[in-house]
């Protein structure tokens, strides 16, 4: 990704999601999306609701990044 659409706080997102982005494409892939040029609102929106099922995924056990099928479902239900 260009740094010229890369949020200032880009390198902070980088740092506190290194593990996440390093585990898959998606989780590389959600690590762009939070730090491209979006309103700060968007990015702490999105920021938060990753957040949610990380923790959802931590206390269930499973697996966050890539997602299955079966925990998609299941965070559908806890929601």
């Amino acid at each position: 990704m260009s740094e010229a659409v890369k949020v200032p706080w880009a390198a902070a997102l980088e740092a506190k999601y290194a593990l996440l982005s390093q585990s898959s494409v998606e989780g590389g892939t959600a690590l762009e999306l939070l730090q491209t040029g979006l309103a700060p609102s968007t990015t702490r929106n999105y920021d938060e609701k990753l957040n949610k099922f990380i923790r959802f995924c931590d206390r269930s056990n499973l697996e966050a990044l890539p997602a299955s099928l079966d925990t998609i479902l299941r965070y559908i239900g806890y929601l």
